[in-house]
């Protein structure tokens, strides 16, 4: 069930559809995208991708922890990783990064540590959508 708004977009800030982001394509982009972008969309960010970004590899519909400079926790690997998925050896876990005093010496202040939300969304990224080849 979908409920729509008088402009006819869908609510995707409901209560009862707050487990599912709803992105309308433009009216006057519609035709230029097949009619199976849904499923083509799911497959790309579920099948091939396995439910993780392609570029930073962090997992859909899970709050990550990060440190608002690319670095984010993957609780699967138990390790920091950068923006670009590669593993971060030389920083504390999460929990000990916040038991961290500062002001003692040679310890500086806690970085802070912020939540965000991740939810994968399917683009063309030579930004032609009538070019729907699983590589673009």
């Amino acid at each position: 069930m979908i409920l729509l708004n008088q402009s006819r977009f869908p609510l995707s800030f409901l209560p009862i559809l707050t487990h599912r982001i709803v992105m309308p394509i433009a009216r006057e982009h519609r035709w230029l995208y097949p009619i199976d972008w849904r499923e083509l969309s799911a497959f790309i960010r579920f099948g091939r991708a396995k439910g993780r970004c392609e570029h930073c590899r962090r997992p859909h519909g899970r709050n990550v922890f990060h440190l608002g400079d690319g670095k984010w926790w993957d609780e699967d690997a138990v390790c920091w990783r950068d923006g670009q998925g590669r593993r971060i050896r030389r920083l504390l876990a999460p929990m000990a990064l916040q038991r961290v005093q500062p002001g003692l010496i040679g310890i500086g202040a806690p970085p802070v540590l912020s939540t965000t939300r991740v939810v994968l969304a399917s683009a063309h990224l030579n930004h032609d959508p009538g070019d729907n080849r699983s590589r673009n």
